[in-house]
């Protein structure tokens, strides 16, 4: 080993000294250094005596509370560093003692070192948060006790930002771009350096702000919505839907202001399709661009003014996603430029509106406004007066719904885009799914908005598939629409109802809806899910029986703003009990059917009431017995063969009479 001159100088020292003062002491450990590749450096000074030195050992461990492993043995003295290759320490942390060894046996322990792991994370969206462990429980005296805080920008250079005696600190600022963060402790031997820290750029994404409504105030188009709550907010994107594309129409630099007027688009064009989005100071912006939530400005067509007809019929885009729930269209009416006023109220579902009997030299003007179910918030159409609207080219032929009617026919309902001239389409109609396609009717252009009835079906036995092939001006088959099937409901046994799933709207069903009828009554006994195609009746009445109905309800989504119902047919659920009157009788035998009386089975009534008559209205017989019937006498006389009249009353158990009355033939 090659001794320097202060090491011999130190070993002379050491030899002059008594012996009670030469005895070896554990190193002094220093300092920590992580390179760029996770390895560590570790720093130390001399302890004691080299006359009984053998050598140093380096103890690692990557958990403080686990047992060390013994990683390096140094029998130099004058060493006093060593490198960790391979510690990993930029992932992983890492402890360190150094063990000396005498050539006596024994051991000293130095203090444990530790390579300083920084960890950054992003508080609240707004600051950067940084965390590291200790140097050592104790510093030592040569060291200055401060963690300094250095940070870069990808491919900056290093900067101090701060000084801390804690192992923690927060930097204010935004976290907009990656950040790189290193740790530094001086000591007047040596200096520390931490792992270095990378922490990504913010790109949480804030809330999609809650849309209220689209709405058009004195020609232009009104959007509000709710302010978000994100503590980086920095304002709002409003985006506008152009054929099928959304593009930024503008960005408001403000997360309080929660409205925005659209002077750029003329809702008398079309329906405006808009959505917002909340962005952040980093310029992130709401996952899903707040299209979930977009909301269309309510289109009224012109009004077409029906001369023959006497009426000017008024059609609008459905208004979609009204925060609380979509209650219905009010139809508000002008005459002469006169103030608006409520002309009629109309449902939800519908999109068209006749006014009857318009008044000669009269200029009526119209818009109409969606109100929520809750009554608090609603959204206004453009203002329309008598022009004529000019249609667009088709691009879509669709069926809204086909539905029973009257338990014997099939009623459907078209959408045909006739913005250009259609010289005509079809209407086609598939049995059962046997088979090929069958043309049922041929309509033309006028047709397009219409529903047509088709009375050659059989509702109770089969379901029909329709679809409609639309021809364009040269008489090219351009368009083919969606499928529209018939419910068929069935009763296979018992009180169970079975029937086929509806087909085929845009976007599916939102469910099914069991009607009973009883008596004059129907009521609404079950809501279903759009998978249920089979229902039993838990409270249906044995003694009278009931008739039934399904409907399926359109879900929302449509893209041309229906939400239909579609009725299946109906079927009859007889009565449990079993009611029978024979046709004749032979009086005065011994054999069976001497007697004449009803037979009724599975009921006990709590009123009864049996007669018989001649032909002439005489009565002959009565009684309000069960087991009582009639022998064919009147006043203790055999009557004459031939026809008599029968009547019959009875009060069932669940309050309900039951009248029948008929003729038989008494033989001789």
């Amino acid at each position: 080993m090659k001794m320097t001159f202060p090491s011999i100088l130190f070993i002379l020292f050491l030899y002059t000294m008594p012996f009670s003062q030469v005895q070896s002491l554990p190193v002094e450990i220093k300092c920590s250094e992580v390179a760029a590749n996770g390895d560590v450096t570790i720093y130390w000074q001399p302890g004691g005596s080299v006359i009984d030195f053998q050598r140093n050992e380096v103890y690692y461990s990557s958990d403080i509370f686990s047992s060390f492993d013994l990683i390096a043995q140094i029998p130099d003295l004058e060493i006093l560093h060593y490198r960790h290759i391979g510690a990993n320490a930029n992932a992983v942390h890492a402890y360190y003692f150094v063990r000396t060894i005498t050539t006596t046996g024994l051991s000293f322990d130095s203090d444990t070192i530790a390579a300083i792991l920084p960890v950054g994370s992003i508080l609240d969206q707004t600051y950067i948060q940084l965390q590291w462990n200790a140097l050592m429980d104790t510093l030592p005296s040569s060291c200055d006790g401060w963690y300094r805080i250095f940070c870069r920008e990808e491919g900056g250079k290093w900067t101090k930002i701060d000084s801390t005696t804690d192992l923690s600190y927060i930097h204010e600022v935004r976290p907009c771009v990656d950040r790189y963060y290193k740790i530094e402790v001086d000591d007047s031997y040596c200096g520390s350096v931490s792992a270095i820290a990378k922490v990504d750029h913010d790109i949480e994404q804030p809330p999609t702000p809650i849309f209220d409504s689209v709405s058009v105030v004195n020609g232009r188009i009104h959007l509000g919505w709710q302010e978000v709550n994100a503590p980086d907010a920095a304002g709002y994107i409003v985006y506008l839907q152009d054929q099928g594309i959304w593009d930024t129409l503008a960005l408001i630099p403000d997360a309080h202001t929660t409205f925005f007027i659209d002077t750029l688009n003329d809702p008398s064009v079309k329906s405006w399709k808009y959505s917002v989005a909340a962005f952040d100071y980093c310029g992130n912006v709401s996952e899903d661009m707040g299209i979930s939530q977009a909301q269309g400005s309510i289109l009224l067509a012109e009004p077409i003014f029906e001369v023959c007809l006497g009426r000017i019929r008024l059609h609008w885009s459905s208004y979609t996603n009204l925060p609380g729930g979509l209650g219905g269209y009010t139809v508000y009416l002008s005459e002469n430029n006169n103030t608006f006023y409520p002309f009629v109220h109309l449902n939800a579902s519908t999109l068209t509106y006749d006014f009857i009997q318009p008044q000669d030299k009269v200029k009526y003007s119209f818009f109409i406004r969606a109100n929520s179910i809750n009554g608090q918030i609603s959204a206004s159409s453009n203002v329309r007066y008598l022009h004529v609207r000019i249609p667009p080219q088709p691009e879509y032929a669709y069926i809204r719904y086909g539905t029973v009617v009257n338990n014997q026919s099939i009623a459907l309902g078209f959408h045909v885009d006739t913005a250009a001239p259609i010289q005509k389409f079809f209407l086609q109609r598939m049995t059962n799914y046997s088979g090929n396609f069958a043309q049922v009717k041929e309509f033309t252009q006028k047709d397009a908005v219409i529903y047509f009835i088709d009375s050659a079906v059989n509702v109770s036995k089969n379901q029909y598939h329709y679809r409609l092939i639309v021809l364009d001006s040269c008489g090219e088959e351009t368009l083919v629409s969606n499928l529209a099937s018939n419910i068929l409901l069935k009763n296979p046994h018992s009180s169970d109802l079975q029937w086929n799933a509806y087909r085929d709207w845009y976007n599916g069903l939102e469910g099914y809806e069991v009607y009973r009828i009883e008596f004059l009554d129907t009521v609404l006994v079950a809501k279903l899910n759009p998978d249920d195609t089979i229902w039993s009746d838990p409270n249906i009445d044995r003694e009278t029986g009931a008739m039934y109905f399904i409907r399926a309800i359109e879900a929302h989504g449509n893209p041309f703003f229906f939400k239909e119902i579609s009725q299946s047919n109906t079927v009859v659920i007889e009565p449990d009990y079993h009611f029978y009157i024979p046709t004749a009788f032979i009086p005065f035998r011994s054999t069976v059917g001497h007697i004449f009386k009803p037979f009724i089975m599975a009921i006990d009534p709590t009123e009864y009431y049996f007669a018989v008559f001649s032909r002439i209205g005489q009565m002959i017989f009565e009684t309000h017995s069960l087991d009582e019937g009639w022998d064919g006498t009147c006043k203790g006389k055999k009557v004459e063969s031939g026809v008599y009249v029968y009547y019959i009353r009875f009060l069932t158990r669940k309050g309900k009479y039951f009248d029948r009355s008929g003729t038989f033939v008494l033989l001789d």
